[in-house]
């Protein structure tokens, strides 16, 4: 929780003001957005959740600075710690949110490129 309010505060003021824009556009949507989320989740339908959590950059390239803090350096950091776990035995219960599940830089990828076998159930 720590890390993740220093990311937040550690946000230029142009940076705070795109996150706060950003988020305040997705409102009106959010019910809706979060029950096709969970939707795509129960199907496995992994480009539909990636859709849903990078497709904004299309419409706004702006937010690729944000959104690389956001997934990807949190992702790299997170890789390292999962990897850090494994070090002490095999099973380990981790939780982290859908977006750091997908892409070329999330989780399972930068775990992958580590050498782990990472499967989904």
């Amino acid at each position: 929780m720590k890390a993740q309010m220093e990311m937040f505060t550690g946000m230029s003021a142009e940076e705070q003001e795109q996150l706060l824009y950003h988020t305040l556009l997705s409102l009106p949507r959010l019910a809706a957005e979060m029950d096709q989320m969970m939707d795509a989740w129960e199907q496995g339908d992994v480009e539909a959740m990636t859709e849903m959590v990078f497709g904004d950059l299309d419409e706004h390239p702006d937010l690729e600075p944000m959104f690389q803090r956001l997934f990807g350096d949190r992702n790299r950091l997170m890789a390292d710690r999962i990897e850090s776990y494994l070090e002490t035995g095999p099973n380990h219960f981790v939780v982290v949110g859908a977006g750091h599940l997908l892409g070329p830089e999330g989780l399972p990828a930068l775990l992958e490129r580590k050498g782990f076998k990472v499967a989904r159930p």
